[in-house]
């Protein structure tokens, strides 16, 4: 169980990062198109 949760942890962040970049992806999609 303590293996699994250090290696959920350290996957953490990653996904936020993924997260974030693809919210700035939809982002730069939606001024393009406004633009």
């Amino acid at each position: 169980m303590l293996r699994i949760m250090r290696s959920l942890r350290k996957r953490a962040p990653i996904m936020q990062q993924i997260k974030q970049i693809r919210q700035s992806k939809q982002l730069v999609l939606l001024n393009l198109l406004s633009a």
